[in-house]
């Protein structure tokens, strides 16, 4: 679950490169108003990234119970799934909340810019601002990505062994070695 999460932060960071370097493609003609921005532009960047790169989290989360449950039985898928969840509440939790938090903190800081201002003085303000606008830049996949993709994993790997445990019980290919 740790490198599948890895894999999908990873993922969005190779998307927003993309769109940046696109984004910075398209500035100058727009800033001249000489072009009208290009939406389907990145519109397909997001969506051929996306789906590109969610192959392996998917092919990993489909195939595990399978290869499991075909090698060491549908014992062994149970307890694949009994750990799968358990590490997955905790990491969408985490994530979630980890994510939410910068994101509120970013919120704070910049309804409450004029108390700051007057406590800690405008420079003072502007530092804890830019930091809270990184922290929400890394809070986002966080909430966004990582959270509910768990979940959607938990119910894929369920999903599958249920439908293979017939197999998995027919075919045990370790019951025969041993």
């Amino acid at each position: 679950m740790y490198w599948l999460s890895g894999r999908m932060l990873e993922s969005v960071n190779k998307n927003a490169a993309e769109m940046v370097e696109e984004v910075r493609r398209q500035a100058p003609d727009i800033l001249l108003h000489s072009a009208r921005p290009e939406y389907n532009r990145c519109i397909d960047i997001c969506t051929k990234h996306a789906l590109k790169e969610m192959v392996v989290p998917v092919a990993v989360s489909l195939l595990s119970p399978i290869i499991i449950g075909l090698v060491f039985g549908a014992q062994a898928v149970a307890g694949l799934l009994v750990g799968t969840i358990l590490v997955a509440m905790v990491m969408a939790t985490s994530t979630a909340n980890s994510g939410g938090a910068w994101d509120n903190a970013k919120k704070w800081i910049k309804a409450n810019q004029e108390r700051l201002t007057q406590e800690h003085g405008s420079e003072r303000y502007e530092l804890m601002h830019q930091a809270t606008v990184i922290g929400d830049t890394v809070g986002d996949p966080f909430k966004d990505v990582v959270g509910p993709n768990q979940d959607i994993m938990i119910k894929m790997m369920a999903t599958i062994s249920m439908i293979m445990r017939p197999v998995f019980t027919t075919l045990n290919f370790a019951a025969r070695i041993f």
